[in-house]
């Protein structure tokens, strides 16, 4: 802490998460080519009191073999700040969030497919915000 006693502390405030949605679907025999790719799908509304609600959600599937979706949900909120650059919240809320959100995805990715008889799929961390800003980012 700086001698002005000024606090690190964020103001974006995660007020409650959730996982949503876990779907696993075999859709065949896996082979040695049966590779994961998936898209990222990110939401938000926002909520009545202020706050934002975002779902963040992989939706996946490793080639015949199976069909994943997971979706998590995070209400967040913005708690004395001292600013009304409006641009500044909108990034805390577009860009912070999901990288929030991102390790509780991960995790519950790695819970649904490393079980017995099926191959696992392990997301490396990652900026997830490049995936909402770079076209050119592939999950595969």
């Amino acid at each position: 802490m700086s001698a002005d006693n000024t606090s690190l502390e964020s103001v974006l405030k995660l007020t409650s998460l959730h996982v949503d949605q876990m779907e696993y679907q075999r859709i065949g025999i896996p082979s040695v080519e049966s590779g994961f790719s998936g898209n990222f799908i990110s939401e938000m509304a926002i909520n009545e009191d202020g706050s934002r609600t975002i779902r963040l959600s992989l939706v996946g599937e490793c080639a015949d073999y199976f069909k994943i979706v997971v979706r998590i949900v995070g209400v967040f909120i913005i708690e004395d700040a001292n600013t009304n650059d409006t641009d500044f919240i909108e990034a805390l809320f577009q860009k912070n969030t999901i990288a929030i959100m991102f390790p509780f995805l991960r995790s519950q990715v790695s819970l649904l497919t490393t079980q017995p008889g099926i191959t696992p799929v392990l997301l490396p961390p990652m900026n997830i915000s490049q995936f909402f800003t770079d076209e050119s980012v592939q999950l595969d």
